[in-house]
């Protein structure tokens, strides 16, 4: 109603204008979800993934009751096993139909991370945010991977608009809606512990900082929808707890902290690598831009903001205090989360100086049209990198083995029922697949026999010297073994291991 006021009480020269600039800023939105979608599309159909063909081999092709419960390997991220279920059962089991889950998650980021930018900063700001969440490339990685990244992703921006809501508002569905959102991130990694943390430490701090009657009224929910939220992630997590073990959630071998003399090298050394995942596929340009807008949000967030407490600052606060605590070092798929965070602070800064750049021109309509292209030159350009340099389909997150389903035609075409066939991590799940897919037993990869041929994969990347250290493991010995090439691909080649004995 008071918008609708504003506007009956503007002349209708003014109010055609405002409409206009209403309707232009919404359809650069829609322009830049259909980017996103498009960006993400385009490497939807790359073969599948290592991390991606465990979690189906082992859970996703299995019953609900065994998912939930089953937890013997971090790599069932629940909540979206159960979604990647639905998706095989109901569409197939095509690498593009198990990765809907975390494609649909990916795509909603985007207009969930306007939101949030909107709540946070402006509508430019949120546009411009949104864009660069469309375009970049980690992003897609994600948004194309059968894993639970982009939920957690998509549950963070989530709760922290409704954090920002509940500091200065009461509603108890917000609230339960914060808990549930919430209970589902853990549902899906128990990582989710980085982001909601952050949120919370961020809505503490901000409440903190508020001079009203409500305060205290709000910390005491807020404390009570967080604990309302682990109770609720315990009960998910409880036919796991029964049937798998407690340790196997809080103690597995991802979890387990490192000796000190470990720990820091492997920290500080991954920290160059992490940042750079950022600015991933992006021109230079671009990357001096962003970083400077980050500084700018940072150096001026009490003249562009409309929150108090700085997001940055809890995030990194409690996410390196909980990485120090438990002297692990996470993958650099679980700082997920900050990539929003950073591309809105920077679209904060670069719009901040934008402003400041035009604040001789009066003409604000004009001003807001300008912003507006040169998001979408922005977003374009960044969209036509991440396809230029096809990163995102080369890269070797959650582990690749491309070749795979070419090298399953091949040996499928040739195979006799008593061959028997090699495999290492992380060329055996995803050839799992391949056979699952083509129908053939998996038998041929299990009871191998020191006097008996093997076909053994093996990707070019990795030296083939380390295959005698691949066998020991085994217990075989690389002498007994005549190698052959048998045939090349792309990336791999096929190898056959035939004993010196034989006459085969």
């Amino acid at each position: 109603m008071q918008f609708e006021e504003q506007i009956r009480g503007l002349p209708k020269k003014s109010v055609e204008g405002k409409n206009f600039l209403y309707f232009t800023h919404y359809c650069s939105l829609l322009i830049i979800i259909a980017a996103g979608i498009y960006l993400r599309y385009s490497f939807l159909f790359r073969p599948i993934k290592y991390d991606e063909a465990w979690s189906f081999n082992r859970w996703a092709s299995q019953s609900f009751a065994f998912i939930v419960k089953d937890y013997s390997a971090p790599n069932n991220h629940i909540l979206h096993t159960i979604l990647m279920r639905i998706s095989y059962l109901t569409l197939g089991m095509e690498p593009w139909k198990l990765r809907m889950p975390a494609f649909i998650a990916g795509v909603l980021i985007i207009p969930a991370a306007y939101l949030l930018f909107r709540l946070l900063y402006d509508k430019s700001t949120a546009l411009l945010a949104s864009g660069l969440i469309a375009s970049s490339s980690f992003l897609i990685e994600f948004s194309v991977n059968a894993r639970g990244y982009t939920l957690i992703t998509l549950f963070f921006l989530l709760i922290f608009s409704l954090a920002y809501y509940l500091i200065n508002n009461h509603s108890l569905w917000a609230w339960l809606a914060f808990a549930l959102l919430s209970a589902l991130g853990f549902y899906t990694i128990p990582v989710f512990i980085y982001p909601f943390g952050t949120v919370c430490l961020w809505s503490f701090l901000s409440l903190l900082k508020e001079v009203n009657e409500e305060k205290n009224k709000r910390l005491f929910l807020l404390f009570f929808f967080v604990l309302l939220t682990f109770l609720l992630t315990f009960l998910l997590y409880l036919p796991v707890i029964k049937f798998s073990g407690l340790d196997a959630l809080i103690a597995n071998q991802f979890v387990k902290p490192l000796p000190w003399d470990k720990f820091l090298p492997e920290f500080y050394a991954s920290i160059i690598p992490n940042l750079k995942l950022f600015h991933w596929d992006m021109p230079k340009l671009h990357q001096f831009l962003l970083l400077a807008g980050f500084f700018l949000a940072l150096i001026f967030h009490k003249k562009i903001a409309s929150h108090k407490v700085p997001i940055v600052y809890t995030a990194l606060g409690f996410t390196i205090s909980v990485i120090i605590i438990q002297k692990v070092v996470p993958y650099n798929r679980i700082y997920i989360f900050f990539f929003p965070l950073y591309y809105g602070l920077a679209s904060a800064g670069l719009y901040f100086s934008f402003q400041k750049l035009t604040s001789i021109f009066k003409n604000e309509g004009i001003k807001e049209l300008t912003f507006s292209f040169f998001t979408l030159i922005f977003t374009l350009t960044l969209g036509i990198s991440a396809i230029f340099y096809q990163s995102v389909y080369y890269s070797d997150f959650t582990g690749s083995f491309r070749d795979g389903e070419k090298v399953t035609l091949y040996i499928k075409s040739r195979l006799k029922p008593e061959d028997k066939i090699l495999v290492y991590c992380p060329i055996d799940h995803v050839l799992f697949y391949y056979f699952k897919y083509y129908n053939q037993p998996l038998s041929h990869f299990f009871s191998l026999r020191k006097n008996q041929a093997m076909l053994v994969p093996w990707r070019k990347i990795e030296p083939l010297g380390n295959l005698e250290a691949r066998l020991k493991k085994r217990g075989f010995n690389i002498q007994d073994y005549q190698i052959k090439l048998i045939k090349g691909f792309e990336e791999s080649n096929l190898f056959l291991l035939e004993p010196k004995s034989s006459n085969r």
